[in-house]
């Protein structure tokens, strides 16, 4: 077991930097739609490599079940990347890393407990109340900081769907872990980021003839989804492997609840951002609300 929380503690390094680097684009070069088009496009390309590699290793494995789940796993990791390029091009990295987070920690938490009828006790139950209500103390407190630039709401709702998106990427890999398929997993992933590719390359070619990107594939900022990329297929790996492994209801908090306090820290250390008192309450008490889930 101690090396399943090792893994995991890789896994959200890799992911945090992969926030920092996204972050760090958003704010800095990410100007249109385009720009995010075309990092999706370098960033999954950068997580295909990964994948083929494992492939050359480990052989392929496919399945139509799996080409299937592979599908809706890329509109809803797409779906994730591009909502959250979006919402940190206005809102600060801490905020709407703790927005992802929870909707990753209680969407799969609750879907496991659910519909594959894994166990959960009186302390979890408790717990997903007090999560609310430290987003909802989080939320409040951010409502009048952008209010006179127009800009709150967009990267609001933004946020609120990568959310979405972050707890359904957990539900997909989860089902598919659980199926007779699970040993599918470096096909599902290999066919996942071509999918992502193709959804971000068309439309990237379709909007550059409008409204070009504003970063070459020469300049340094190439490296921000490349390097991205290559932690995400690294972290894909190590998490669905884990997810086959680990309840969901233990893995998930842990995994996420690590991740928010990482990019937290990543955030006021790379990023300067600065939280108020009642601001670190409410993601303290959050935190409490995730061991609270993976206990």
């Amino acid at each position: 077991m101690a090396l399943y929380y090792l893994l995991t503690l890789a896994s959200v390094l890799m992911e945090t930097a992969k926030n920092v680097f996204s972050n760090s684009f958003s704010k800095t070069s990410l100007k249109n739609n385009t720009d995010v088009y075309k990092f999706n496009t370098f960033m999954y390309a950068g997580s295909l490599v990964v994948m083929l590699v494992m492939l050359c290793i480990e052989g392929c494995k496919l399945s139509l079940f799996t080409v299937g789940m592979a599908f809706l796993f890329a509109l809803v990791s797409g779906g994730m990347q591009t909502f959250l390029l979006r919402a940190l091009r206005h809102g600060p990295l801490s905020f709407v890393n703790f927005l992802q987070t929870s909707g990753g920690l209680a969407i799969p938490a609750l879907f496991g407990v659910i519909f594959l009828h894994q166990g959960i006790k009186t302390l979890q139950i408790i717990a997903l109340p007090v999560l609310i209500i430290s987003m909802a103390l989080v939320m409040d407190l951010k409502k009048g900081e952008k209010k006179n630039d127009g800009n709150t709401g967009k990267w609001l709702a933004d946020a609120l769907m990568t959310t979405l998106c972050c707890g359904l990427v957990g539900v997909v890999q989860t089902l598919h872990q659980a199926s007779p398929h699970a040993d599918e997993m470096y096909g599902f992933l290999a066919v996942t980021f071509f999918f992502i590719i193709l959804m971000n390359l068309v439309p990237w070619l379709l909007a550059e003839k409008k409204e070009p990107a504003n970063f070459s594939v020469r300049s340094k900022a190439l490296l921000q989804p490349a390097g991205s990329g290559v932690f995400m297929g690294i972290v894909n790996v190590v998490n669905l492997f884990l997810i086959g492994v680990m309840p969901s209801v233990i893995f998930f908090p842990i995994a996420n609840g690590g991740l928010l306090i990482m990019t937290i820290l990543a955030a006021v250390v790379f990023f300067h951002e600065r939280l108020k008192t009642v601001q670190w309450i409410g993601i303290a008490i959050g935190i409490v609300a995730m061991c609270m889930l993976g206990i």
